[in-house]
C-alpha cells in the first residue's frame, strides 16, 4: 500500500469535563495515499494521544474501524476507550494516527476551539468574586462535593501561605494560618447571629474541634450594652445519658495541670462535689489529734497585694479572713497546694513571639479543712462528755459529803 497521510484534521467539538457533558471528542479527517488519491473503504485506525510532540509514551490509545467516503471519515474519540479525566490537565496534547499499523506523521496538536479557551476560567477565577443567590435550607448558594479524599472547596493565599478548605477527608471546615491572624474567621452583625457555627449529629462527634499550640479555644466578648455577656457558654440538654455543658480534662504527671483555671471570682448555683467513693480509696486510716492541730492554726485578717493588670492575676479585693499557707504547711502540709499562674507578656503585642512568665504560689485546700473540723468537733465533744461525767461524779461526791455532814450535825445536836 502506498504511504498514507491525513489531508486535514478538524476537531469540531472539544468537550470539557463537567457534569452531564459527553466525555468524547468529535473528530473528522480525510485519508489519502502518498499520490493524493482519496481512499474509500474500511480501515483499522489507532488513535494515540501523547503529551509530547515526538517520541514518548502514549497516555491514551483507542482503535476503531472507520469507513471513508472520498477519503473523509468521522469518529467520536472516547466512545471505545474512555478518555481520562485528567487528560487535558497537561498544557499540550498531541494526536497520532496509525492506519493498518502504519504510523502517520507528524503528530497534530489538539487545539482549543474559541469558547473552550474561555472555559479555562472554570479553573481560575479573578478576584474579587461575589456570588449571591436565593437558596432555601438545606440548600446552599455554593456547594462543593468531592467523592475522593480531597477537598470540596479549597482556598489559599500565595502571599501569606494561609489556606482553608471546606469538606476535606476528616474535617467539615479546616483553616490554617501561618501568621497571628485567624485560620477561620466568621463575622456576623445580626443581634442573635453566629460568626461561626459547627453542627454534628454523630454520637461521638464534635460540633467544633479546636486545637492550638497555646490556646485551643479563646472566647472574648467586648460588651456593647448593659445585658449579660459570655466569653464561653456551654449548654446541653435532653437525652437519657450523662450530659456535660463544659468538660475539661488534663493529664500527665510531669507538668502542672488544671482541668479548669479561673482568674477572678468563681460562682455556682448547683452542687460542688469531688469523688469520695470508698471504691476509689486505699490505705484508709483514722485521723487523730485534730483538735490539737486546730489550736496550732492562726486565723488572720489581711488584704491582697494587687498585681499589675498585664500579669492577668486577679486577687480578691478588700479585707479578707483566712489562713497563711506557709503557716498551715507547718501544721498540715497535705492541705497546702503548689500552684503556677502563667501569662504571656507579649500577648497584646502584634507579631511578637510568646514570652511566658510563671508566678509560683502556695494555695490552701479549704474544703479539705472540713473533715479536720468535723474530727476536731468530735474530739471536743468527747472531751466535753468526759468533763461532764467528771462533773457529775464530783457533784455526787459533794452530795454524799453533805449528807455525811448533815448526819454528824444531827448526832451532835442530840
Amino acid at each position: 500500500m502506498k504511504n498514507l497521510f491525513i489531508l486535514f484534521l478538524l476537531i469540531t467539538t472539544l468537550c470539557l469535563w463537567a457534569q452531564n457533558v459527553p466525555q468524547i471528542i468529535d473528530y473528522q479527517g480525510r485519508l489519502a495515499d502518498s499520490d493524493g488519491n482519496y481512499l474509500n473503504g474500511v480501515f483499522t485506525v489507532d488513535f494515540l494521544i501523547f503529551h509530547v510532540e515526538t517520541y514518548g509514551t502514549p497516555v491514551w490509545i483507542e482503535t476503531q474501524d472507520v469507513t471513508t467516503d472520498n477519503g473523509i471519515f468521522h469518529v467520536l474519540l472516547g466512545s471505545v476507550t474512555t478518555l481520562p479525566s485528567d487528560l487535558f490537565d497537561n498544557n499540550e496534547c498531541w494526536l497520532e494516527l496509525a492506519v493498518s499499523e502504519e504510523t502517520l506523521s507528524p503528530r497534530t496538536i489538539i487545539a482549543s476551539v474559541p469558547y473552550s479557551i474561555k472555559a479555562e476560567s472554570a479553573y481560575t477565577v479573578e478576584a474579587p468574586l461575589n456570588i449571591s443567590g436565593n437558596a432555601d435550607s438545606p440548600n446552599s448558594v455554593i456547594t462543593g462535593t468531592n467523592t475522593g479524599t480531597g477537598y470540596g472547596v479549597y482556598g489559599k493565599n500565595d502571599d501569606s501561605g494561609n489556606y482553608g478548605y471546606l469538606g476535606g477527608t476528616y474535617y467539615g471546615v479546616y483553616g490554617h494560618s501561618y501568621t497571628n491572624h485567624p485560620g477561620v474567621y466568621g463575622y456576623n452583625t445580626y443581634l442573635s447571629g453566629c460568626g461561626v457555627i459547627g453542627f454534628s449529629t454523630g454520637d461521638m462527634s464534635y460540633g467544633g474541634n479546636f486545637e492550638g499550640g497555646s490556646i485551643g479555644v479563646f472566647g472574648m466578648v467586648i460588651p456593647g450594652g448593659s445585658g449579660s455577656y459570655y466569653g464561653i457558654y456551654g449548654n446541653v440538654y435532653g437525652g437519657t445519658g450523662t450530659n456535660y455543658a463544659v468538660y475539661g480534662y488534663t493529664g500527665g504527671s510531669n507538668s502542672t495541670n488544671y482541668a479548669g483555671y479561673f482568674v477572678g471570682n468563681l460562682a455556682y448555683t448547683g452542687t460542688l462535689s469531688n469523688p469520695s467513693d470508698e471504691r476509689f480509696k486505699e490505705n484508709v486510716q483514722p485521723f487523730g489529734n485534730a483538735l490539737s492541730k486546730i489550736k496550732l492554726m492562726n486565723v488572720h485578717t489581711y488584704n491582697y497585694i494587687q498585681m499589675a493588670e498585664e500579669k492577668q492575676f486577679v486577687l480578691p479585693e478588700g479585707k479578707q479572713i483566712g489562713l497563711i499557707a506557709q503557716e498551715l504547711e507547718e501544721v498540715i502540709p497535705e492541705l497546702v497546694t503548689e500552684n503556677v499562674h502563667a501569662y504571656d507578656k507579649n500577648k497584646d503585642i502584634e507579631g511578637a513571639e510568646r514570652d511566658v512568665e510563671e508566678i509560683e504560689y502556695k494555695g490552701i485546700n479549704y474544703i479539705g479543712l472540713i473533715p479536720l473540723l468535723i474530727e476536731a468537733i468530735k474530739e471536743l465533744k468527747t472531751l466535753n462528755e468526759e468533763q461532764q461525767r467528771q462533773n457529775e461524779e464530783q457533784q455526787q461526791q459533794l452530795r454524799e459529803q453533805q449528807s455525811q455532814i448533815d448526819e454528824l450535825l444531827r448526832t451532835a445536836g442530840n
